[in-house]
């Protein structure tokens, strides 16, 4: 059926044990479970069109394959469904110039109803949307109030995506808005947190926060420490985006 094209797919898309890798019929397996009406098979079919895989790139393309699959996920799906906030992610930052209006306050419609299901990604998604200003005017500390409320609801398991939501309000502490004062030392705590989850964003910009001495004693020996952790981590969350690169501040000297 068309879940199992999709796993299929992904197999060939990435190569296995089982079969090499083919991203041409990769290609061809998602849109057969696209055109059946299997979310996940759209998700997927619009991964292709985002990076290039197998079809030249379509960032048009992908926001209407991207829009139309959370369309097709209902709000008592969005725990399961980690290729929600894939998409959403790369919608608020890579594609957002590329998304109507109207379509982005739908999103953000469905991610209200959501919430009001006691689901906290939604939460966390809303906290983007407004970061963003997607649906809503931009706002820093309505950001901070949703994600801190997704982290009370507490019903959120996956490590990756608590890592994420700490990360993220780490970094609004830290530089702060035009409704929000930098507080770097709750910034810090905040990193603290994403980085014991090992969060990779979170521990490099603990590791920035320790080698200048701003929301935590200094200790540049921590840095290291800190910064060599990041290095060899598996997680793949965005770097530090506190100023100049980690390797620039802790080795060059940046912030003496």
């Amino acid at each position: 059926g068309p879940s199992a094209q999709v796993r299929l797919g992904i197999e060939y898309r990435d190569g296995s044990e089982r079969v090499p890798q083919d991203q041409g019929k990769a290609l061809e397996l998602f849109k057969e479970a696209a055109q059946a009406g299997e979310p996940r098979g759209i998700y997927h079919l619009g991964e292709c069109y985002l990076k290039g895989i197998a079809v030249p790139q379509s960032p048009f393309i992908t926001v209407k394959l991207f829009t139309h699959f959370l369309a097709q996920i209902t709000p008592t799906e969005w725990r399961a469904g980690r290729e929600c906030y894939s998409a959403l992610k790369r919608m608020y930052s890579d594609l957002s110039s590329k998304v109507d209006p109207a379509v982005q306050r739908s999103i953000h419609d469905l991610l209200t109803a959501s919430m009001a299901e006691g689901r906290a990604e939604a939460a966390y998604q809303l906290g983007m949307c407004s970061l963003y200003g997607w649906g809503v005017p931009t706002s820093v500390l309505r950001s901070v109030m949703l994600f801190e409320h997704s982290l009370n609801l507490d019903t959120i398991k996956d490590t990756e995506i608590l890592g994420n939501i700490l990360y993220e309000l780490g970094r609004l502490f830290y530089r702060g808005g035009v409704d929000l004062s930098p507080d770097p030392q709750k910034a810090a705590q905040y990193f603290e947190r994403g980085h014991s989850l090992g969060n990779r964003g979170a521990t490099s910009a603990l590791s920035v926060l320790y080698r200048i001495g701003r929301g935590v004693p200094q200790d540049t020996e921590k840095a290291r420490r800190l910064v060599c952790r990041s290095l060899l981590s598996p997680d793949t969350s965005r770097p530090a985006e506190l100023g100049p690169t980690l390797l620039e501040s802790l080795y060059l000297g940046e912030f003496d």
